[in-house]
């Protein structure tokens, strides 16, 4: 299969979205990568089974804090915390390039880290 402009298209390329400030995902999103590029906070939609299975990749492409959060409390699962509300990229000199990949089950979302060094994320649960 060939694109637009007649160079070979694969279904498994990512749809690239980059946001410059805070932004809600929606199903629309599925199978994207989201580059950040400014202070924000990504919000996934609460888990459901409308949004089983949908996955998201988010990279941060700044030298800015970078915030993932659930639309629902409690239903984040990140390094050992199964109940957080969200997942921070802050601390100086580890911002840049920090990434996860979200993924919904129906009931959670799993915040699968992509990191290529040591990288701290603030894990916030209420």
């Amino acid at each position: 299969m060939k694109d637009f402009y007649g160079h070979l298209f694969h279904r498994s390329r990512y749809r690239i979205k980059t946001i410059a400030e805070s932004y809600a995902v929606s199903e629309d999103d599925n199978g994207s990568l989201i580059t950040v590029t400014a202070v924000a906070t990504v919000t996934l939609p609460a888990p459901s089974h409308v949004y089983k299975g949908m996955w998201v990749k988010i990279v941060n492409a700044a030298n800015s804090a970078l915030t993932i959060a659930s639309g629902t409390a409690d239903t984040l699962v990140v390094f050992n915390d199964v109940a957080a509300d969200s997942a921070a990229f802050s601390t100086t000199s580890e911002m840049i390039g920090a990434a996860v990949e979200a993924v919904c089950d129906g009931t959670l979302w799993y915040l699968l880290p992509m990191v290529w060094d040591t990288q701290t994320a603030t894990i916030v649960t209420a």
